[in-house]
This record gives C-alpha cells, structure tokens and sequence, in this order.
C-alpha cells in the first residue's frame, strides 16, 4: 500500500499528513485534480445506470457485455466480473 501511495503522492493525486498525537498514524486527503476525477465518475455512473434502465433485459445483457469486453480492452490487467481473465 505504501510504494501506491508513493506513487498517488508523487504523481500529485494525494497529500499525506501526519497526526501530532501520533507520528505513526497518516491520513492520506486527496487534492483537486484526484476529487475532479471522482466527480466525473460519479456522472458517468449517473448517466450509464439511467441509460441502462430504459434497456430491455435482453439490451442491458448486451450493453454489459460490451462494456465488459471495453473494459478488457483497457484493462487487460484485470479480471472481469465473471472471475476470468478479461480478453
């Protein structure tokens, strides 16, 4: 977790503050530019669920497929909901 944190903190997504109380505790903020990304996921969660509720079960099937096979693209690093490997 740490060399993550490292890496969120160099690249300017965090910040790390240590308490006063106790130097071994660390409370890690994120700053703007990593709570802007937070904001426009947000939005797009928004927008795919109301897209993905005036689907048909049949379209939502296909629709999630799709963005799972996206998501392998993007990701290949990463399994997929169903457990396998992404392709």
């Amino acid at each position: 977790m740490t060399g993550v944190a490292d890496r969120l903190e160099r690249d300017g997504w965090l910040v790390r503050e240590r308490t006063r109380e106790d130097r071994r505790v660390v409370h890690i903020r994120l700053k703007e530019k990593a709570q802007s990304v937070t904001a426009i996921r947000r939005a797009l969660d928004a927008d795919l669920a109301q897209v993905a509720g005036t689907c048909s079960p049949d379209e939502a099937l296909v629709l999630q497929q799709a963005l799972e096979r996206l998501h392998g693209q993007l990701r290949p690093d990463i399994e997929n909901p169903s457990g396998s490997p992404a392709a």
